[in-house]
């Protein structure tokens, strides 16, 4: 978002009844019919200047973590074909 660092992200599932978890361990999935709250906030900071951004979570998917082997192997291409294109152009 040009000059402004994204400084706050805060998601809010509130459940008043506190009953919308069966227990603290990570779920596995989560209805949002099941909270009475379903807010997001957003707090992006530019030198003394503020943006705020602030609605509503309607859907919440949950995406597996990628394994340190994948991430490692696409790192690894990235550096390769930086270093192909390098050589190329000469540099």
């Amino acid at each position: 978002m040009g000059p402004y660092d994204l400084v706050r992200l805060v998601l809010d599932l509130d459940d008043s009844t506190g009953a919308a978890l069966a227990s603290d361990a990570l779920p596995a999935s989560v209805d949002l019919a099941d909270f009475d709250d379903r807010l997001f906030f957003l707090q992006f900071d530019y030198l003394s200047l503020s943006a705020f951004v602030r609605g509503e979570v309607t859907s919440l998917s949950f995406v597996p973590e990628p394994c340190v082997g994948l991430l490692l192997g696409a790192a690894a291409l990235l550096l390769r074909r930086s270093a192909l294109t390098r050589a190329r152009h000469g540099r």
